[in-house]
């Protein structure tokens, strides 16, 4: 048994040597959290083995007996536990836990009857980050344990924010005039991909990449796992891909967390690595340390995002405090493809708190989803969505809870972006700004007025606390940049 202690948490693993074959059918490790304890707990779907549920806030000793994906999110008395794990590879499935009714202890549950190996069987690490709320959703801990990166040369990876036309017209990845129009619109607001959903053709992407190159906009394009299951599926389509100029993939329909499919991840990173292609995973795992061993990984599912809101029938909306426990729970787990800042979604919170989701929402490829006519009737939406990057150099949380509130700062080079979410009836949400320099600032805020998004800057300095007044279900979002000679914002 071998154990990592970090000052933000700790990590064990098995280690399993014998000669000959090793088959695991299970492990006895429980997690004891106090019944007493707020959860904050993902039930598992294991119809089809999806992180796409709802998480339920409860206690440890009110919630029901079943299976739960992770993370899982516990507070015990002051601290915080976020329960994961990292570092899986085909040798090894990835697991959940289940609650056990009578004990109340969470029983790590194995995806497969029987994990097996020959010689050695290592399992992943089983993660615990522990703390104030803020050193948890700070932590890198997942990462930290995960294996080194495979790729020696990485120069060729670049996140990036990616118009997804399919969101607001499934029909659109059909039609090259539909890519090139979109092609467009993320030249106008300076995202550096377009992602092509089902039913492309390839007679035609060569013609949309060298369109979309010509605007510095690169394409991604989407396939399935069955359509890369074998090596000779990857030999043959990978290098066709990439001589056309893609830059990466959308891959989907994975839906196992087993370890053949653990396997599969493995074999197919490695061969679009060999072949210079970024990847998305859909109808996937969660992140588990990944983007540290195959960097060429920018975000991965594993939520239940906007296409469960589409403005369609049958479709209702998320409560607001899912949008408060994402960032707080599924997101600490690593890069989460939830499609963003849809205006024409069933929602229930306020403009200003679904264009905060730019901020607050994390992922190395930030898929925009809305249409372009909605964008463009938001036009202060739109001098955000030019303005917010998606690689972070730095991340603090500056208030938060679950139940009904997360503000964070994010800084890129010199500028730093607040996002802040809230959940319940409307209120003045505070943030102190100490993390900024010394000098004056200058802070654009984006919030909710009485008809629709507005604008305003002040000047502060990091001994100011920013007060910004929010409807139910509001929120807002800042930019903060230097002040310098003669600029009025920092647009």
């Amino acid at each position: 048994m071998v154990f990592r202690v970090s000052t933000d948490g700790l990590g064990y693993r098995y280690v399993l040597r014998q000669k000959g074959p090793i088959a695991v059918t299970g492990e006895a490790s429980e997690f004891a959290v106090p019944t007493s304890s707020r959860a904050f707990l993902l039930p598992y779907n294991n119809g089809r083995n999806d992180y796409e549920s709802i998480p339920v806030h409860t206690t440890v000793g009110a919630a029901t007996a079943t299976a739960y994906g992770y993370p899982s999110l516990f507070q015990v008395g002051a601290n915080w536990l976020l329960l994961t794990e990292s570092d899986v590879s085909g040798g090894y499935g990835a697991s959940r836990v289940t609650l056990d009714g009578s004990s109340h202890h969470f029983k790590l549950t194995l995806p497969d009857a029987k994990e097996t190996g020959t010689g050695t069987i290592t399992t992943p690490w089983r993660t615990m980050v522990i703390g104030s709320l803020a050193s948890v959703a700070g932590s890198d801990l997942v990462t930290d344990l995960a294996s080194p990166s495979k790729i020696a040369d990485t120069s060729w990876i670049k996140a990036g924010r990616s118009e997804w036309s399919w969101w607001s017209n499934g029909g659109s990845s059909k039609n090259l005039a539909d890519q090139k129009t979109a092609a467009d619109f993320a030249a106008k607001m300076g995202w550096e991909y377009i992602t092509v959903d089902a039913g492309w053709d390839g007679s035609w992407i060569p013609t949309l990449v060298k369109y979309a190159a010509a605007k510095h906009v690169g394409v991604f394009i989407w396939t399935n796992q069955a359509s890369l299951a074998t090596a000779a599926d990857r030999n043959s389509l990978l290098p066709k891909w990439k001589s056309w100029g893609v830059a990466g993939l959308k891959i989907d329909f994975i839906e196992s967390d087993g370890q053949t499919m653990m396997g599969w991840y493995d074999a197919v990173l490695a061969a679009t690595a060999k072949n210079k292609l970024m990847v998305e995973f859909h109808g996937c795992t969660i992140p588990r340390g990944i983007e540290r061993i195959w960097p060429n990984v920018l975000t991965m599912e594993g939520v239940a995002g906007a296409e469960h809101i589409h403005n369609k029938p049958g479709k209702v909306p998320f409560p607001a405090t899912y949008y408060t426990t994402l960032p707080l729970a599924r997101n600490l787990a690593g890069s989460m493809d939830y499609t963003p800042v849809t205006f024409t979604a069933k929602r229930t919170n306020s403009d200003a708190a679904e264009l905060a989701q730019a901020i607050v929402f994390e992922s190395g490829l930030q898929n925009y989803a809305d249409s372009i006519a909605s964008y463009d009737a938001h036009p202060l939406a739109e001098r955000l969505l030019k303005l917010v990057p998606n690689v972070w150099d730095d991340t603090r949380l500056l208030s938060g809870d679950p139940d009904s509130n997360v503000v964070l700062a994010r800084r890129n080079a010199a500028n730093w972006y607040v996002g802040a979410i809230t959940a319940g009836t409307g209120r003045t949400v505070t943030a102190p700004l100490s993390f900024l320099g010394s000098g004056t600032w200058l802070a654009d805020v984006y919030s909710d007025g009485t008809k629709g998004l507005t604008m305003a800057t002040q000047k502060v300095t990091n001994a100011s606390t920013l007060s910004v007044k929010v409807p139910t279900n509001g929120g807002f979002s800042v930019v903060l940049c230097p002040a310098k000679a003669g600029a009025t914002s920092c647009g």
